[in-house]
């Protein structure tokens, strides 16, 4: 499993192989605007999902 919030970090991951890639977009000075686009980004590059609380990674591990 990979948690990345680039898209060079998915990208990389992707060209890894590894199995199980997820976004994040926890920045909080992102508006609601740049956290969509940025999610829409990283599941383009290949995330599997998107989070925007690492709380919420214990429940996909």
């Amino acid at each position: 499993m990979a948690v990345e919030d680039s898209i060079s970090g998915v990208r990389a991951a992707v060209a890894a192989g590894i199995g199980r890639i997820i976004g994040y977009v926890g920045e909080i000075h992102l508006s609601e605007d740049e956290r969509k686009s940025r999610a829409d980004a990283l599941e383009s590059a290949g995330a599997e999902q998107v989070i925007e609380r690492m709380h919420d990674l214990i429940g996909l591990l």
